[in-house]
């Protein structure tokens, strides 16, 4: 098996310590083959690359960072994992919005990580730039389409929530695990019936469909009010 590649000056090490010997998003140690997984914010094959060892075959991926998907192409290439270049949007729009992508960003050396001057963070990019790159889209409904998700997987910069708020397919999927960030959102990423977004939001939706969830706010006290992970269980 290829050694899995990791660029240098980046915490692309973190990440792979958080999601494999951490096991972030509480993935079963055992996946049936037919477990079907989409994983929203693939980054550079972590999240899959992982779920495929524990023997998922049926697994589509989406990352609109050019970059990330280009190295998550090299790292799943020996896998059945399905790669799209795409970022997972809202599934209210009949026409897709034009969005674009934001660039990776310096760490901070003060935060919770220990790292270099310079080290450069290649989980930031949202699609909530300005202007620059271009993203395709695709709803998450879309995704879904009309079969059983075992598990969704999204972590996507503040867009989890247009994508999950959006949504009329949830119940179809048995385990949502994810990351929320209670960061400002431009005007494209506000959802009718919604003024602001908290944890709170994302408790009082899922459990309305009857989600059992559970929220671990960022261990660092820096993070800890706005960033965290979500596990949501369906209970039907």
């Amino acid at each position: 098996m290829p050694e899995f590649q990791l660029r240098p000056n980046t915490i692309d090490g973190i990440f792979q310590r958080t999601i494999w010997e951490e096991n972030e998003y509480r993935i079963p140690d055992r996946l049936s083959p037919e477990s079907r997984i989409i994983d929203v914010g693939g980054h550079i094959g972590l999240f899959s690359h992982l779920c495929w060892q524990r023997g998922a075959r049926n697994i589509t991926a989406f990352e609109p960072n050019k970059e990330s998907y280009e190295l998550a192409k090299s790292n799943l290439a020996h896998t059945s994992v399905s790669l799209i270049n795409k970022a997972v949007w809202r599934s209210d729009r009949l026409v897709n919005e034009k969005l674009f992508l934001t660039e990776f960003s310096e760490m901070h050396l003060d935060g919770p990580d220990v790292v270099d001057p310079g080290t450069m963070n290649t989980g930031t990019p949202s699609v909530f730039g300005a202007q620059g790159e271009g993203v395709e889209t695709i709803a998450l409904d879309s995704v879904i389409g009309n079969e059983t998700v075992d598990i969704l997987k999204i972590d996507c910069e503040g867009s989890e929530f247009p994508v999950l708020l959006t949504s009329q397919k949830l119940k179809q999927v048995r385990f949502i695990t994810g990351e929320y960030h209670l960061v400002d959102l431009p005007a494209i990423a506000q959802v009718e019936g919604y003024d602001q977004y908290s944890v709170g939001t994302l408790a009082d939706f899922f459990t309305g469909l009857r989600f059992q969830v559970e929220f671990l706010p960022h261990p660092a006290p820096k993070f800890s009010a706005i960033l965290g992970n979500f596990f949501a269980y369906n209970l039907d």
